[in-house]
């Protein structure tokens, strides 16, 4: 009986302590490094059809910054900001942007307070999975 009691005040503190990734999340996040993984590559594009149907990937951002209210400001190279909205999808292990000519799912791999791992699969000149980590600058 005293076991029982016991596991379960472990799993109900353990429970309490947890922190919502959605809370993780909120703040400022620098992209620190990103690189493309499982490459497939594809036939050679012209440059100039390539450039004329560029679209902004989240690769290409430098500075994301996800509020409370599920709005994400994303800044590209060039110091643009592109308006966004964010939700986390299955337990919490997909982040669904929306406002990048589209919709992207990106996988979370790791999360924590200060370092985000996404995985996501690229459809620009090479084909594959990027893999991007960023690190928190600030939080809300």
């Amino acid at each position: 009986m005293g076991f029982v009691v016991v596991v379960i005040l472990g799993a109900i503190i353990s429970l309490a302590l947890q922190t919502d990734p959605q809370e993780q999340l909120w703040g400022e996040w620098e992209l620190v490094h990103h690189r493309v993984e499982k490459a497939v590559r594809r036939p050679k594009v012209n440059q100039l059809d390539y450039s004329i149907g560029h679209r902004l990937s989240p690769h290409q951002c430098e500075r994301w910054t996800f509020d409370t209210q599920n709005g994400l400001s994303l800044i590209d190279p060039s110091g643009k900001r592109i308006q966004a909205g964010w939700s986390l999808k299955s337990r919490g292990d997909l982040l669904e942007i929306t406002g990048l000519s589209g919709v992207r799912d990106l996988t979370i791999e790791y999360l924590d307070h200060q370092k985000m791992v996404l995985y996501y699969h690229s459809d620009l000149q090479i084909r594959g999975v990027v893999k991007m980590t960023l690190r928190k600058v600030s939080g809300l």
